[in-house]
């Protein structure tokens, strides 16, 4: 319907730009008016102008729509063939190392299954990002029902974990969950075996998530490399829904992401029920 609401007013535009000035054209003519016709001629190259500044405007957009959907798949075709062959060598070595292991070491074996489960895993995460990337119809997108799995990832990993989710809006983005995912992937990485402390809430007409530990239990003989891109990212994604991140140290030695986002609340679901 739009569209054709606006292919009606092009055609307006464009037949009020041909026929009304020259139908003023033919009249300054006869009556011998040139004021009339220059006047006439005016308003025709204006709208004419018009005509064609829409026709340049729409041919830049739907070039710049070609060029990043032409990114967007050449982004979907490096991580799917780069992170694919890395993830595909772990599966495998870690499958041998299993097998190398099977009846002498059982806690090896233990090791080796968790890490084929999360490389599987990862697999699964990679397809529905790159279809998403791609703009394949009905791909999947994570959103607050994974939480939970979220928690059992770092419990796993030895932690002591405690969620707390309040009344939340039908439509959390799933921007929220990526902050979540990436913040508890952080204390795996780095503070893990400690206490967590997971919230998802709204205060004061803001959704408010946040993850926040205390310092590590154990001493860590060498800190897991990072990429220096997590936090950038979860502010990058909490900016686009005009909201704000803040992340850092606390005391006592634990660690903070706490992000607040405006929400419209036409409807909750109870998480706690």
């Amino acid at each position: 319907m739009r569209a054709r609401l606006h292919g009606d007013r092009r055609r307006l535009v464009f037949g009020a730009a041909t026929a009304f000035p020259a139908a003023g054209v033919a009249a300054g003519v006869l009556a011998g008016s040139a004021p009339i016709a220059w006047l006439s001629l005016t308003v025709t190259a204006f709208l004419l102008g018009i005509v064609a500044r829409q026709r340049l405007f729409r041919s830049i957009e739907r070039r710049h729509a070609e060029e990043l959907r032409e990114q967007r798949l050449q982004i979907a075709a490096d991580l799917h063939d780069v992170m694919g062959h890395h993830l595909g060598a772990i599966s495998v070595r870690t499958s041998l190392l299993d097998d190398l292991a099977a009846g002498r070491e059982p806690e090896i074996s233990l090791a080796a299954n968790g890490i084929r489960d999360s490389s599987r895993a990862a697999v699964t995460d990679l397809g529905a990002l790159v279809a998403r990337l791609r703009g394949e119809p009905g791909a999947p997108e994570p959103g607050i029902d994974g939480v939970p799995e979220l928690v059992r990832f770092a419990e796993a990993a030895g932690n002591e974990v405690e969620l707390r989710l309040g009344d939340l809006p039908e439509d959390v983005p799933p921007e929220i969950y990526w902050v979540l995912r990436e913040a508890l992937t952080n204390v795996v990485k780095h503070s893990s075996p400690t206490r967590v402390r997971v919230r998802l809430e709204v205060v004061g007409g803001e959704l408010v998530a946040g993850v926040g530990n205390e310092r590590c239990r154990v001493d860590r003989p060498r800190p897991f490399p990072g990429s220096g891109f997590g936090v950038r990212g979860m502010r990058e994604r909490v900016r686009r829904l005009g909201g704000r991140l803040a992340a850092g140290r606390v005391t006592g030695g634990g660690y903070q992401v706490l992000a607040a986002v405006p929400v419209d609340r036409p409807g909750v679901l109870d998480r706690t029920a």
